[in-house]
């Protein structure tokens, strides 16, 4: 494993179009708020799993239906449980040009991992991610057994992945160096 400390240049609004921009590619219909932040979950979890780095700064709170990114859940819940049609933006205050944040195309390692999640869970709808995300021993789980909104540790999250990586390694055919 790769064991590297620097702070990721990405917000938690990059992974999540990311998984939307592969929605509209796949034609996927059912591409909700719950649905879209369980796949951010899992793209943060597999890739601190991996690379022992995290994928954003933000905290991962327990929240009633799994793990929530606050910026993610604030940004699309306006689409409740319809499917999203739009992506995240950023406005810049200073010029109020606005912008959407990309992952860039050079960070491979992180494209691989984020189109592997895909694979794994596209199919899956929102309730059946949530559904995963609580099963016993998760660590949502024990950080919503300590109160809701609760931030998930990170060391949990990390071993919970490595069961789903080696559970769904033979499920994609993207190639994840580690």
């Amino acid at each position: 494993m790769v064991n590297q400390k620097e702070e990721s240049p990405y917000l938690p609004a990059h992974i999540a179009n990311y998984f939307l921009w592969l929605a509209k590619e796949d034609d996927i219909k059912d591409m909700t708020t719950m649905k879209l932040i369980k796949l951010v979950y899992f793209g943060y979890a597999w890739y601190y799993a991996l690379f022992e780095k995290k994928l954003f700064s933000e905290k991962i709170e327990a929240w009633r239906y799994g793990p929530v990114i606050p910026s993610i859940y604030h940004e699309f819940k306006r689409a409740l449980s319809k499917p999203i049609d739009f992506f995240s933006i950023n406005l810049s205050l200073e010029t109020g040009e606005t912008t959407y944040p990309i992952i860039d195309k050079k960070d491979e390692d992180i494209i691989q991992l984020l189109n592997a999640v895909w694979i794994v869970y596209k199919d899956k709808n929102g309730r059946e991610l949530s559904e995963i995300t609580h099963e016993n021993g998760s660590p949502w789980r024990y950080a919503y057994d300590q109160g809701e909104n609760t931030p998930m540790e990170d060391k949990l999250i990390k071993d919970r992945a490595l069961k789903a990586i080696e559970k769904h390694k033979d499920s994609w055919n993207v190639s994840i160096t580690y």
